[in-house]
């Protein structure tokens, strides 16, 4: 079996791990290939102040409960660079291209690599990093959920890749509109200007034209605002009209938007992102989609320690579909029931 290979800092490196490619500064050979650290090693390479990441693998029981924790930084480094690239691919084009697409693939594989551990990259999505351009990393947090929602619902693999493609591509359009039309997500700014419709119809036209773009990812962008009562944009269409595609990334792109809403999640906790999707499945998201979506969130948070309104720390034993918002919860050795103080609320994970 291959060993899974970590890029680390000099200061996360821990005794026990093996370096997996040769360590050079300057020239000069630090560490050959296969070298297992120690504290006399690591203290050696801090002396050095070496700032290129060292490629190391992890022996099992090496590093314990901090596993979790370095697998998550490595699925976020891989998320953000897919983000820096899909920034700087539409930066450098004034439309997409045959070229472009390649480039797209590139990062839709990138992200479906992640997928493995399901677990992980949805925890690297509900943990917000601070980034400048919300508008890539929103991008490629709503092709992580549009994916792992997808292969809940029991898509075929290349369809899971086709739906990565869409909302990577979801919206592109957005970044060819004015400036101050890109400062807030367009679920939000669509309220404030009716030219933020525009990007739907702007980025399928610009994709129609390119021969290796599946027909299922232009009506996936193009659709993506459609709703299921007919509320939506730009089409008005309804229910099965809207592509399967186009109906998946709204959730994910509604759901990420709620979840970065940080006056939301200060005055009702990080549940009020889930019980709003409940509420718009029934009337304007796939009812049938979103009651998978919900589902496995709520699967997700179960065993997952959380902070209180307050500042208490629990545990979440159970979620209740019918109340999203008030899981069972535990501390120490008592239940806590949310029910019961109108004012406490689940205001957050905690970070492992």
């Amino acid at each position: 079996m291959t060993e899974e290979i970590f890029d680390m800092s000099v200061k996360e490196l821990i005794p026990g791990m093996v370096v997996s490619e040769d360590v050079i500064s300057n020239d000069t050979l630090l560490l050959k290939k296969g070298s297992v650290l120690d504290e006399n090693i690591i203290d050696r390479l801090n002396n050095v102040y070496l700032t290129n990441d060292v490629q190391v693998y992890i022996p099992e029981g090496v590093l314990g409960e901090k596993r979790k924790a370095i697998e998550k930084k490595k699925v976020e480094k891989a998320f953000l660079e897919v983000a820096d690239k899909l920034k700087r691919m539409f930066a450098k084009r004034n439309s997409l291209d045959e070229n472009g697409i390649e480039d797209l693939q590139e990062f839709a594989a990138k992200v479906e690599k992640q997928l493995n551990n399901s677990e992980m990259a949805l925890n690297t999505v509900l943990f917000k990093a601070d980034v400048d351009d919300y508008i890539y990393k929103h991008g490629v947090n709503v092709a992580v959920l549009s994916a792992l929602l997808a292969k809940w619902i029991g898509l075929a693999d290349n369809s899971i890749n086709m739906i990565i493609h869409a909302a990577l591509l979801h919206d592109f359009g957005i970044t060819k509109l004015a400036k101050e039309l890109q400062e807030e997500p367009d679920i939000k700014m669509v309220d404030k200007n009716y030219k933020v419709k525009q990007h739907v119809t702007i980025a399928y036209d610009i994709m129609k034209n390119i021969k290796s773009i599946d027909k299922s990812i232009t009506y996936g962008v193009l659709m993506h605002h459609e709703r299921c009562d007919g509320s939506g944009y730009p089409l008005r269409i309804q229910g099965e009209k809207i592509h399967p595609y186009a109906r998946i990334i709204a959730i994910a792109d509604e759901y990420d938007v709620l979840n970065s809403d940080k006056k939301l999640l200060n005055e009702h906790g990080m549940f009020a992102a889930l019980r709003i999707i409940k509420e718009k499945s029934f009337k304007s998201l796939d009812y049938k989609y979103s009651k998978i979506f919900l589902e496995h969130m709520c699967n997700y948070y179960i065993g997952e320690d959380v902070v209180l309104s307050d500042g208490t720390v629990a545990r979440v034993l159970q979620m209740n579909m019918e109340d999203i918002e008030n899981p069972l919860l535990l501390k120490d050795d008592e239940f806590i029931d949310l029910k019961k103080d109108k004012d406490l609320y689940v205001k957050e994970l905690l970070l492992k």
